[in-house]
């Protein structure tokens, strides 16, 4: 009776490990494609993507395929170079592509992309918060010098310290917010008060992909967060 027992355990058990191991290999992750040593696609659901540069510290955005033409990007990487890479992939993703850039709030790893993105004539929008908050903190703070002197990286301490902050250039309101479709889906941008920072937005384009439906980028919360 025992040896019965022991053996329905195990039976069991390994009915359970099997299952385990099948749920993680159902929801395995998708790949990432490294487009430089410190900047990679990261997808998270079908047609969305995390972009993580790691300038020194990593950075997120957001890449969004919502149909065959047209992208939606939620914040840019630290630096034009960077951002030209991105831009490289979308073009590898899809033929001539119609994007849209937003700006969630002023900080570099937001817009640091947004010399190239305007140059290109590609549409960024920001806030009339963000538009002020880039003129007015245009000078870092003597908090900012001392994180900037301690980037042991030279070449990224010197942008850091030279960098000049293009404003997007298309603005709305941020008390109103912005709403548009793109590729027929809704995308609405929402001020939910001050958080991360005093002009912090959200993006949330109603992009149903597959069973899931991706709805949420918050860059005030986990440290630029992608929510189901």
């Amino acid at each position: 009776m025992k040896l019965q027992l022991i053996f329905g355990f195990l039976i069991l058990f390994l009915g359970t490990v099997v299952q385990a191991c099948a749920q993680q290999e159902e929801h395995a992750p998708f790949p990432a494609t490294q487009l430089a040593e410190n900047l990679r696609a990261i997808q998270v659901q079908e047609h969305v993507y995390v972009i993580e540069h790691r300038f020194p510290w990593p950075c997120n955005s957001m890449v969004v395929f919502l149909d065959s033409s047209k992208v939606l990007i939620a914040d840019t990487p630290c630096c034009p170079e960077a951002m030209g890479l991105v831009l490289d992939w979308i073009n590898e993703q899809v033929a001539d592509p119609d994007i849209t850039v937003i700006n969630t709030h002023y900080h570099i790893d937001c817009l640091g992309g947004n010399e190239l993105l305007v140059e290109r004539g590609i549409t960024v929008y920001g806030s009339d918060a963000t538009m002020q908050l880039i003129d007015e903190k245009n000078d870092a703070t003597e908090e900012e010098h001392n994180l900037f002197t301690s980037i042991e990286d030279p070449a990224i301490r010197a942008f850091y310290e030279n960098f000049t902050p293009v404003h997007p250039n298309h603005v709305f309101l941020l008390n109103e917010g912005l709403r548009f479709t793109l590729a027929g889906t809704p995308v609405e941008v929402h001020y939910p008060g001050h958080a991360h920072t005093i002009d912090n937005v959200i993006v949330y384009p109603a992009h149903a992909a597959g069973d899931v439906r991706w709805r949420m980028y918050d860059p005030g919360m986990a440290g630029n967060g992608i929510y189901g």
